[in-house]
């Protein structure tokens, strides 16, 4: 490639994951964010001794986490340790209620029952075509 050269506009996964595959296919790339960290969405707040997540609280596929790190030539599990958890997290909406998130297919369907059958049919749904 000649001297071929791309500007990424944003810090985000996304971004991030676009720019470490152009550069492996030759380009020099130059990452632009406005922030003062990358990450976009993937971030935190801290008030006091609390810490929130600003985003991308779960991950549904941690094998795009390891395609990536292998295009970029590097072993994930040299840099990050994926733990499982159970619930995975935790839904507060705007009406009071409160949803576990599990990674186990038969509690988190069981869960989605109590609340509505029609989200259960649907999260079966969702899970079938992503298998």
């Amino acid at each position: 490639m000649k001297n071929r050269r791309i500007a990424v506009i944003g810090g985000g996964l996304g971004a991030l994951s676009g720019a470490i595959r152009l550069a492996q296919l030759g380009f020099s790339v130059q990452l632009f964010e406005k922030n003062p960290k990358i990450g976009g969405k993937v971030n935190e707040v801290i008030l006091g001794d609390y810490r929130f997540d600003t985003g991308a609280s779960l991950l549904t596929m941690p094998f795009v986490i390891d395609e990536l790190f292998d295009v970029a030539g590097f072993k994930r599990s040299d840099y990050l340790d994926f733990l499982p958890i159970d619930p995975i997290c935790r839904y507060f909406f705007s009406d009071g209620a409160v949803m576990d998130a599990s990674a186990d297919k038969e509690k988190m369907e069981a869960t989605l029952i109590a609340e509505d059958v029609n989200r259960s049919t649907n999260f079966m749904k969702i899970d079938f075509l992503i298998r």
